[in-house]
């Protein structure tokens, strides 16, 4: 006879966007989050940014919930794309766990296989 119990997994969000200023927000797991770093270059065009904001990687099929501004037709996905995680869109701690790992990272380059 089973303990009647559900099994909760504790796992951390997290909104991300591909520009700081995108209107456009989606939320992934921080587990799928890869090659964390500190950039003035968000994602997509390459452009500068107005500042330096936490950036990393993501696979387009792993967002949980909302969109971000990427194309993915069927075919020729799922792309690794390049996010920004900003603090008016998660919680402190979050962002606090986020910036530590980006700072520690920042200094090295990024290639980061699919898992």
């Amino acid at each position: 006879m089973g303990s009647g119990r559900n099994t909760v997994v504790n796992t951390t969000v997290v909104r991300v966007r591909r520009h700081w200023n995108d209107s456009l927000q989606a939320t992934v797991e921080r587990e799928c989050i890869a090659g964390l770093h500190i950039s003035e270059t968000p994602g997509g065009e390459h452009a500068g940014s107005l500042r330096f904001v936490v950036t990393g990687y993501v696979w387009c099929d792993a967002l949980i919930k909302g969109n971000l501004s990427h194309t993915c037709q069927q075919d020729d996905g799922p792309h690794r794309i390049k996010v920004v995680m900003l603090a008016e869109d998660n919680l402190k701690s979050v962002m606090r766990e986020l910036e530590t790992e980006a700072a520690f990272h920042s200094q090295s380059s990024v290639n980061v296989p699919r898992s």
